[in-house]
């Protein structure tokens, strides 16, 4: 029984960061998948039990991105572009939007999320199955653990100031480590080179923290390791977390009464699907948000379900449209950001499949303690852990003294936010 600490708050109710207050969090942790899986099964996203077919794989679809889909689904699947259930896939979905497009003379129906299916022999079901098997081992056939290279994404490969204090402590407590800053260019050249079927999606997304958040799955889907935004501060070391068998490692946040698994800092072992199919989930969202006239009523027709047939939540691609054509800052979370990755993370574990074996989210206080302090603005800016700072960055001391079973502490310096708002 593989462990899993996670909280049985799993209400997924809608919630709005710039509402600080303070609080003290409770939270009840349990030690294996089965009990989760029991509470998650009771909710109404529970996932339908009798509508799969074992011969025909389920894959959710927009018309509109298809060509960005079609691709990144064979990835997920280890399937060669020129390969049979690939091929099907293919087909399948140009006859869908085929009929789709001729049926009406509007592009409504067109740009509404829908189910494809199609069938994939149980020889390529294996073959999938035993390439997953081969990333979660070594050469010699122990389990891979989670590289200790950490990953961090700037505008440059410089460290701004801001982020110099929460820079070091990296160095401090993992001195060993490899790290590496991706600026915008580096981001865009990843993209470019080993995502091709992303690059016109990556470069039209509207809003810079759209693209980081793409690029956070992506390197950690292709190069593993640990990934942490640069407004995260280390205070101790995370090698005893890094063990065989955990394959994705996470940590998550309680926005009362909100239970939300933080992109802030994950880490995993190279090539885990999870990171790809939340990047098919942010396609199809950003797909209807930046449709036209269609986008509001796609997301209010549209059921949220996976290739696996399991309710990742309506409501994603309806956030997502936001206020028309562009997305507006609190749909992020539901096209990029930790909504919609909570979602898939949630509807792997209810799947129970080998993409879900090795997945674990700590328990609260490890990665993301309650803050006993909160500020609304950018100019009351104050220290997570002690007395109100003059200034960002201003050092605070108390943090590791106050929490001394966490492995980190996010400070939240909203510069995305900011940005955001002087567009």
């Amino acid at each position: 029984m593989r462990t899993l600490l996670i909280t049985l708050l799993l209400s997924l109710t809608p919630f709005s960061r710039n509402k600080w207050h303070a609080r003290t969090h409770t939270t009840t942790t349990i030690s294996t998948t089965s009990t989760f899986l029991t509470h998650a099964l009771s909710s109404p996203l529970a996932p339908p039990t009798s509508t799969k077919d074992s011969n025909q794989k389920y894959v959710p679809m927009l018309c509109s991105r298809a060509e960005t889909i079609v691709p990144l689904t064979c990835r997920i699947h280890t399937w060669d572009l020129k390969s049979e259930p690939c091929i099907s896939l293919r087909r399948a979905t140009a006859a869908a939007c085929g009929a789709k497009r001729e049926a009406t003379q509007m592009d409504i129906d067109y740009q509404q999320r829908f189910i494809v299916s199609f069938p994939v022999s149980a020889e390529y079901e294996m073959e999938s199955e035993a390439a997953a098997a081969a990333r979660a081992t070594t050469k010699d056939g122990a389990s891979s653990t989670i590289p200790t290279h950490l990953h961090q994404t700037w505008k440059t490969r410089a460290v701004h100031p801001v982020f110099q204090r929460f820079y070091d402590s990296w160095s401090r407590y993992h001195p060993t480590w490899t790290r590496q800053i991706w600026s915008d260019e580096d981001n865009r050249n990843l993209v470019a080179t080993e995502f091709p079927e992303l690059l016109t999606f990556y470069d039209e997304l509207p809003h810079f923290i759209l693209k980081v958040d793409i690029v956070r799955y992506l390197i950690l889907y292709a190069r593993g390791g640990v990934y942490a935004d640069m407004d995260v501060e280390s205070l101790k070391s995370m090698d005893d977390l890094l063990v065989p068998g955990t394959r994705v490692l996470l940590g998550f946040e309680l926005y009362d009464p909100e239970f939300i698994i933080e992109i802030s800092i994950m880490g995993a072992v190279p090539g885990q699907s999870l990171f790809l199919k939340v990047v098919r989930e942010a396609v199809i969202a950003e797909g209807i948000a930046a449709g036209d006239a269609a986008g509001d009523a796609a997301g209010d027709a549209a059921g949220d379900v996976s290739e696996d047939m399991h309710t990742v939540g309506a409501d994603t691609v309806k956030s997502a449209a936001g206020n028309g054509n562009k997305p507006t800052k609190l749909s992020v979370y539901n096209i990029t950001g930790n909504r919609v990755f909570t979602r898939v993370v949630r509807q792997e574990l209810l799947g129970n499949s080998s993409s879900s074996s090795g997945i674990q989210v700590l328990a609260q206080n490890l990665f993301y303690p309650g803050y006993p302090l909160r500020y609304e603005t950018r100019n009351e800016h104050r220290c997570r852990c002690g007395p109100v700072a003059p200034v960002i960055g201003y050092p605070c001391h108390a943090c590791k003294k106050m929490y001394p079973d966490s492995y980190t502490i996010h400070h939240e310096t909203g510069t995305w936010v900011y940005s955001w708002e002087r567009r």
